[in-house]
């Protein structure tokens, strides 16, 4: 499956369950962290389009057919109204994000899959916000071949931005 035509089945499967899960507008408001979740979600999007993902297969979340994807939330310090303010930093999640698909593009690792991506979620997020772009989302773009994105807001009104990025294409 191509790059563009697989985010846009995970976007069109996850963005309605983001915005509707009662318990992520908890977890939105607490800047908490629900990647288990966003896993298990994800999972049950591939199965739907009877993909038959693998999970944790050779330490990927999800793998199937010539595709490996981690996922990851990412929180941010950025003000809004409905999220009490934080003091984490946002830099350090971004150097971890940046970390894990420097590890998913090792060309040695994981052989079989030509095919990387990494799946996150980053809130509360504008993806406007010139902070974000400038700084950190330069930063991740650098170590990606591609990335897409869908904006969302979760029940709360908390916006939040889902992620697909492709990490490296094999072979």
């Amino acid at each position: 499956m191509e790059f563009e035509k697989l985010a846009g089945l995970i976007f069109d499967g996850l963005t309605h369950r983001l915005q509707s899960h009662q318990g992520l507008t908890a977890f939105a408001r607490e800047r908490a962290d629900f990647a288990g979740w966003l896993v298990v979600e994800s999972c049950k999007v591939l199965l739907e389009a009877d993909m038959h993902p693998e999970l944790e297969a050779h330490k990927f979340d999800l793998a199937f057919g010539d595709w490996a994807i981690n996922v990851h939330t990412l929180t941010t310090n950025f003000s809004h109204p409905k999220a009490p303010p934080v003091k984490r930093p946002t830099t350090r999640h971004v150097e971890g994000l940046i970390k894990d698909i420097l590890k998913i593009s090792n060309p040695g690792r994981s052989v079989g899959y030509s095919k990387r991506g990494i799946l996150f979620v980053v809130f509360p997020l504008d993806h406007e916000n010139e902070q974000w772009q400038s700084i950190h989302l330069n930063r991740i773009v650098g170590e990606l071949t591609r990335l897409e994105q869908r904006p969302f807001e979760f029940g709360s009104g908390i916006p939040g931005v889902l992620y697909f990025g492709l990490c490296s294409a094999l072979g």
